[in-house]
C-alpha cells in the first residue's frame, strides 16, 4: 500500500510569481508585460497591466497556509461578472489561469483614459453625456488636444477637437471602468 502523495500548498507570492510567469511566457506583445503586486500585511495581490488591476489574489491571512483565492472581471458582454475561484495547489491555479488566459488578455488590450494619446483621432461608440451634461453622440469622431487626471477631485479631463469631456470617478464610473465600451481608436471602430 502507497501512502498518497499530498500536493502542497502555495504560499500567495508564489502563485502570484507563477501566474505572471505563465501569462508573460505567451504574452502578444512581450514589449508590454503585465505586472504583479504583492502585500504581505494585507495578504493580498494581483496581476495588472499599466492601467488596471486586472486578477486579483485573496491568500488566507498573515502567515497561515491554506486556500488562495482569485478572482477577475468577466470578458465582452460578460464584464459585469466577477469570476472567483479558491485554490490551494500548484497545478489548480495553472489550471485556472490556463482556463482565464483568453479574459486576461482580453483586459490588458482594452482601452481606457490612461490609454489614449495626445495627437491621435478618436471615435464614440456609444453615446454619453460628461461631468457637465454635454452628450456625446455615436458615431461623433474627435482628435485628442490634451489630456489631465485631478486625483484629489477624481477629475479627468479630455480636451478634444469636439470640445471638452470632464469625468468625476464617482459620477462617472461606468463610463471611466468601461472606456472601451463608449470610446475606441478611429481607425479601429
Amino acid at each position: 500500500m502507497h501512502k498518497l502523495e499530498k500536493h502542497p500548498v502555495m504560499y500567495l507570492r508564489e502563485a502570484i510569481d507563477k501566474a505572471i510567469s505563465i501569462l508573460n511566457k505567451d504574452i502578444a506583445n512581450p514589449s508590454k508585460p503585465l505586472t504583479s503586486y504583492f502585500s504581505y500585511e494585507r495578504s493580498t495581490g494581483g496581476i495588472s497591466c499599466h492601467d488596471r488591476n486586472i486578477v486579483s489574489f485573496q491568500g488566507p491571512g498573515k502567515g497561515r497556509d491554506g486556500e488562495i483565492t482569485i478572482s477577475m472581471r468577466g470578458m465582452d458582454q460578460e464584464r459585469d461578472t466577477v469570476l472567483s475561484k479558491a485554490f490551494a495547489t500548484e497545478n489548480e491555479l495553472v489550471s485556472t489561469i490556463e482556463e482565464w488566459k483568453k479574459g486576461i488578455y482580453w483586459w490588458q488590450s482594452r482601452i481606457s483614459f490612461y490609454r489614449l494619446v495626445v495627437g491621435r483621432e478618436y471615435k464614440v461608440v456609444r453615446g454619453f453625456s460628461d461631468l457637465d451634461g454635454r452628450n456625446y453622440k455615436e458615431g461623433t469622431n474627435f482628435t485628442l488636444l490634451a489630456k489631465d487626471v485631478f486625483a484629489k477631485e477624481e477629475g479627468y479631463t479630455l480636451k478634444t477637437s469636439a470640445g471638452t469631456i470632464r469625468f468625476q470617478g464617482q459620477i462617472n464610473s461606468q463610463i471611466l471602468e468601461n472606456f472601451d465600451l463608449f470610446i475606441h481608436e478611429a481607425c479601429n471602430a
